[in-house]
């Protein structure tokens, strides 16, 4: 469960959203609830789909170490989320205002699903593939066609890792 004030609709008071600690990780605020979506998480390059703020609030489920054969296991990590910033903030002033985009507004909520096996080939050898699949549905009363890019991300990735 995550949580995470935004911005209300009068941008001349400040920013409402909580200030976050960087790390010195892959990604600019080092949270990585999901592999594709949120800031921090691995193998991306822009701080995940849903970008380096963190005006929304989330919730995931995670079944972790799920294993019917020896030396294979899975997680599976199913996540939903609303966004908490004033719609109408970007109806008013456009999402350039903050500088900073995607944002999640009250009207916008997003859904994601990861599955990731790994094999254990020998001790200090394995073998895994993650699976992730995000949907962003923003109000398009809110954007109209604006960040229609976003919309869904796919990524399948395949890691031969060695420890020594």
């Amino acid at each position: 469960l995550m949580y995470g004030t935004g911005d209300d609709d009068d941008p001349t008071d400040g920013s409402e959203v909580l200030p976050t600690l960087a790390n010195t990780g892959v990604g600019s605020g080092g949270f990585g609830l999901t592999h594709l979506g949120f800031d921090g998480a691995a193998w991306t390059e822009s701080g995940g789909i849903l970008g380096g703020r963190t005006d929304y609030a989330a919730l995931a489920l995670i079944i972790d170490d799920i294993s019917f054969v020896e030396n294979l296991t899975h997680k599976l990590t199913i996540a939903y989320g609303k966004g908490t910033t004033d719609s109408d903030l970007i109806k008013k002033y456009g999402a350039g205002l903050l500088g900073v985009t995607p944002i999640l507004t009250d009207e916008d909520s997003f859904w994601e699903v990861n599955f990731d096996s790994t094999y254990q080939i020998y001790e200090n050898l394995s073998l895994a593939g993650k699976f992730g699949y995000v949907n962003v549905d923003r109000d398009e009363d809110v954007w109209g066609n604006a960040n229609s890019d976003l919309d869904n991300a796919y990524k399948f990735t395949v890691i031969l890792r060695y420890n020594f």
